[in-house]
C-alpha cells in the first residue's frame, strides 16, 4: 500500500471557475473585484426599481428605495436569476447570493441608476453562486426614482416601479496557485504540493511530493472540485469541495482501487 500513498496526498486540489475566461469589464478603479478573484457568470437584467414615497426623520417626504426585481437571463436568451430584495440574486441552480453595497459609481448616463460593486454577505443552496464573492452592476439604463415634487403627503405609502436595465458580473476566488496538501491514509499521512492553473472549469497543473513529479487534470462545478493524475502505475482520483472563501478543500481520495482516504488542502499565500 505504501507505493499508492503518495499518489493519494497527491490529489490535493483542483478547482475551476464557470467563468469559461470571461474577460472583465473596464470600470472605474473603485468599482473593480478584488485581485484573485475572477467572472464565473455574467446575466444581463431587465426589470424594475421599485420606490415607496414615505416621511423620513424629518417629516420630510421622499421616495425611498425599497427593492429590485428583475429576470437576468445569459447570452442566448435564457432566464438564469431571479433578482429580488436584499439584495439577492437567486440561480435556477437552487444557489443563492446575497450582497451589500461596497463602493458606486454615476454611471455614464445622467438618466440611469448607479453602477455598484456590492461584496457578498451570505450564500444558500450549491450551485454557482455558492462562492461568488463580488458582483458589479454596469451599463445602467433606467431605474431612477420618480421626481421628488410626485412625493407628499397625498401619496404617503404609494410605490412606484421605474424599469431598468443592467449587466451582472459575479465574481469568485481564481484556484490558481500553489495548494499545500494533508492526506491521511489509515495510519499514514503525507504532504505533497500541487500547483494548480484555473481556466473556465478546467484545472490543470503539476503534483511534487514522494511519487515524484506528474501532470494533473480535474473539474470545478460549483463548489465541487475534482482531480485526476497517474503515478507510480495507478490512476488516482480526488473529490471534494472547496470553501466559500477559494483558501481550503476537503473531500476523500482514491488511488487505483488498493486504497482510500481524506485530504485537506490549502492554498499559498501570494507575497
Amino acid at each position: 500500500m505504501n507505493k499508492f500513498f503518495p499518489v493519494v496526498a497527491a490529489m490535493g486540489m483542483m478547482f475551476a471557475a464557470q467563468g469559461g475566461g470571461t474577460a472583465r469589464p473596464d470600470v472605474p478603479d473603485s468599482l473593480k473585484a478584488p485581485v484573485g478573484e475572477e467572472v464565473v457568470l455574467v446575466g444581463h437584467a431587465t426589470g424594475v426599481q421599485i420606490y415607496v414615497c414615505q416621511a423620513g426623520a424629518d417629516q420630510k417626504f421622499a421616495w425611498v428605495f425599497k427593492a429590485p426585481e428583475a429576470e437576468l437571463t445569459d447570452s442566448t436568451g435564457k432566464k438564469i436569476i431571479h433578482h429580488f430584495a436584499g439584495p439577492t440574486w437567486k440561480h435556477v441552480d437552487g444557489s443563492e447570493v446575497v450582497g451589500k453595497v461596497a463602493a458606486k459609481a454615476d454611471a455614464p448616463n445622467p438618466q440611469a441608476i448607479p453602477w455598484l460593486l456590492l461584496t457578498a454577505t451570505s450564500h444558500t443552496g450549491e450551485g454557482i453562486l455558492s462562492r461568488v464573492t463580488s458582483i458589479q452592476r454596469i451599463h445602467t439604463e433606467g431605474g431612477l426614482a420618480p421626481n421628488a415634487n410626485t412625493c407628499d403627503a397625498s401619496a404617503n405609502g404609494k410605490e412606484s416601479r421605474s424599469a431598468y436595465s443592467a449587466d451582472y458580473y459575479f465574481y469568485k476566488p481564481d484556484l490558481t496557485g500553489t495548494w499545500n496538501c494533508k492526506v491521511v491514509l489509515g495510519e499514514q499521512s503525507g504532504t505533497p504540493t500541487f500547483v494548480l492553473k484555473q481556466q473556465g472549469e478546467k484545472l490543470t497543473g503539476t503534483y511534487s511530493g514522494a511519487l515524484g513529479d506528474a501532470p494533473v487534470t480535474g473539474t470545478v462545478k460549483g463548489s465541487d472540485v475534482t482531480i485526476d493524475f497517474e503515478a507510480s502505475g495507478a490512476q488516482i482520483h480526488y473529490a471534494g469541495k472547496v470553501d466559500k472563501d477559494g483558501k481550503k478543500i476537503e473531500g476523500t481520495c482514491d488511488y487505483g482501487g488498493q486504497a482510500s482516504g481524506t485530504f485537506v488542502a490549502t492554498k499559498k499565500e501570494s507575497k
